[in-house]
């Protein structure tokens, strides 16, 4: 199966595991539009509420959501990214957990849950339902599950497009050269990883520029993902472009942001057991 022979977590633990990868997500301290644009929506009903902030990186979020709840536990399944938000924000409880597996928290442990920056993008179909699974199964009815996904409407570019150098040479000769490796880097990349890529009616895993190409991400259009959440006991589903605005259904075909978020509640437990049933 896909989800266990190529998107393992192991080999996406390693790619965040490294020092140059923490680092590089250290350096991103602000939310993005979408973010502070559902976090405005939802604030009164985010205040004070239990929030668990999966995927956490190196804290990026954390700032944030702290100003609204203090009842805050961060996670992400890399180590090296765990201690860095550790350092960051002292005294404030990160966990290293793979969200695959949550048993550490019982039953509607939480009121919210946040998965953001496309972090259940680098596993497979099946540990991705899964995932959704864990999520609502520690989300309080009703609770709130935040999360963003690539968009299967993007342009997803080639490796070898001239797009990747983007420098020119005579004016910015190092900064030129060091594309240049990059560029090769990724060319190769690529051409490991394209029997790998996987196109499904539901969602496509394909080869991007992540990490000059070394990964594999999941990659789903708006329809689907509402299509595959309601399945799993979802209800009242919104989806929000990159720019932050909340997207009108009429846009679910011809939107092309590379990610969308979304937001939607843990519905019933009736619904919760239908969804079960039709994944079975």
């Amino acid at each position: 199966r896909f989800s266990n022979m190529v998107v393992r977590a192991d080999r996406n633990r390693r790619m965040y595991e490294k020092r140059s990868v923490a680092s590089e997500y250290g350096r991103l301290t602000d939310l993005f539009p979408p973010e502070r644009a559902i976090l405005t929506r939802f604030q009164s009903e985010i205040e004070g509420a239990r929030i668990l902030d999966l995927g956490v990186g190196t804290g990026r979020t954390t700032a944030y959501l702290l100003e609204i709840s203090r009842d805050y536990i961060g996670a992400d399944f890399a180590r090296q990214m765990v201690e860095r938000a550790r350092r960051r924000f002292p005294g404030v409880r990160f966990e290293v957990l793979d969200a695959r597996d949550m048993s550490c928290f019982p039953d509607e442990s939480f009121d919210v849950v946040i998965f953001s920056y496309n972090g259940m993008d680098c596993l497979g179909h099946e540990d991705r339902l899964t995932i959704l699974k864990e999520v609502r199964r520690i989300l309080r009815t009703g609770g709130l599950f935040i999360f963003s996904s690539h968009h299967r409407n993007s342009d997803v570019r080639k490796a070898w497009s001239f797009k990747n150098l983007a420098v020119n040479p005579l004016r910015h000769p190092v900064r030129f050269g060091k594309k240049l490796g990059s560029y090769l880097i990724g060319i190769a990349n690529y051409l490991g990883n394209i029997r790998e890529t996987r196109v499904e009616d539901e969602y496509c895993i394909l080869n991007d520029a992540a990490h000059r190409y070394s990964m594999l991400n999941y990659y789903i259009g708006i329809e689907a993902q509402m299509q595959q959440l309601r399945r799993n006991g979802y209800d009242h589903i919104d989806a929000v472009g990159i720019d932050g605005r909340w997207l009108p259904a009429e846009e679910s075909r011809t939107n092309r942001d590379k990610s969308i978020y979304y937001v939607c509640r843990r519905g019933t437990g009736a619904s919760s057991a239908r969804g079960d049933r039709e994944q079975s």
